[in-house]
Parts: structure tokens; sequence; C-alpha cells
């Protein structure tokens, strides 16, 4: 009887045992789930969208992915710290971005939604093709009304994102170069970035003028790869 005592408290000992061993630390788990963008109702996948998972309070990743045709996304063997909180973490230029808390013992897949919208980038020069810094750019809506506006860097590059509007026209300023605005509207595609094929090239004033009245704007073609629908 003592010797059935004491293999049922060894039993009940070792049971304990790995019950504090599970909890004190995870081990290898595996993160899944999917990107979709809601239009009108509909769950559309999303291709090649980044997914990162960073620990609470730091901004290096410890894994990143990307969807797949589908819109799923997988992370394998993830060993997690009990004492560090994780954030799964999605964001592009097209869209807002979506931070959601992992929990270790829940591994069913996470649905990630966003919603789309537009982004354009592109490069001021001069017409021998230097890059003009500090150049302000104005997006403008398809009657003109400013949306934003942004500096070009110190290789000419601008870039506007996540913004609603699928027409839009540019204007370019910088001192001492004449200003220019795009001559036709700009059709972009939703959800993706689209980048101008062609410089937008300023013009240099040669000579300062003091006279008040119009100013001189110049006209330029803008060209954009093809809109898919």
């Amino acid at each position: 009887m003592e010797i059935k005592r004491v293999i049922l408290m060894m039993a009940l000992l070792g049971f304990s045992f790995g019950q504090l061993i599970s909890l004190s630390g995870c081990g290898p788990i595996k993160v899944t789930g999917k990107v979709i963008d809601i239009e009108t109702g509909k769950q559309t996948p999303l291709k090649g969208i980044e997914v990162k998972i960073i620990v609470e309070g730091e901004d290096t990743p410890i894994a990143t992915t990307i969807t797949n045709e589908i819109g799923e996304f997988t992370f394998q063997n993830l060993k997690l710290e009990e004492e560090k909180r994780y954030n799964l973490i999605c964001e592009g230029p097209t869209f807002d971005k979506r931070e959601i808390r992992i929990n270790p013992t829940e591994q069913e897949p996470i649905t990630i939604v966003v919603t789309l919208n537009y982004a354009i980038e592109g490069r001021i020069t001069t017409f021998t093709t230097e890059p003009i810094p500090q150049a302000t750019v104005f997006l403008l809506t398809e009657d003109k009304k400013e949306v934003a506006r942004r500096s070009s860097d110190s290789n000419g590059k601008f870039s506007f994102s996540n913004f609603k509007y699928n027409k839009v026209n540019l204007r370019v300023e910088c001192q001492n170069y004449i200003p220019c605005e795009s001559e036709d509207v700009i059709t972009l595609q939703r959800g993706a970035k689209m980048e101008l094929e062609n410089d937008i090239q300023l013009e240099k004033i040669l000579t300062p003028t003091y006279e008040i009245g119009t100013i001189t704007v110049n006209k330029i073609k803008v060209k954009v790869p093809p809109v898919i629908h």
C-alpha cells in the first residue's frame, strides 16, 4: 500500500512539475494569418504585404515575412519569452499601420483587415538631370485643391502615401526656379504606389524680376505607368 502511495505521489508531482515547465516559458510556436482589404463589403486577400513581429517597446523586428498569392503569412518556430510582449505589425504606403498583440497560448489564424488608398512618388531635377533638393511639391485634387505638401530630399525625391484620391495633380515650387504643374490629371491605381516614369524638371530663372502680376507656371507632361483595373 505504501509503495502504491509513493508512486501515486510521484506521478502527481511529475504532472505538476510538467505543468510548471509549460507555464514558465513558451516553446516554439507558429503564427499564421491573412491580410485582407475590405472594399464595398468584399474581403480581398492582399499579396506581397510585409508582416513583422516585434518586441513591444523595440523597433527592430525579430521576424519578417511577406504574404503569399492568397494573402496568407506564416511564422514558423517562433521562440517567445514569457516575460515579454510581442506585437504583429502590418504597414504599407497605401494603408494605415495595423498592430495586433500576439497571445502565445492562442494559435488561431490572425486576420488583419486594412483599407487600401493611393500613393505616388517621383523626382525633381534640372534639365540636366541634377537633383533639386528642398523643392516644395504640392499634391492637388483633380479640381486643384491642396491635399498635402512635401519637400524633395537630397536626391530630389518626394513621396505621398496613403491618401484617398485616385485622380490628382502635382505642382512644384522652388526658389530660383519657375513653378511647374502637371498638364494632365494623374490617374492612380488603388493599393499600388505609383512611381513617375520621368523626372519633373524645373527651369531655372536666369534673370530675377520684381514685377507684381501673374506668375508664370510651366506645364509639364508627367509619364505614368498604365493603370490596371
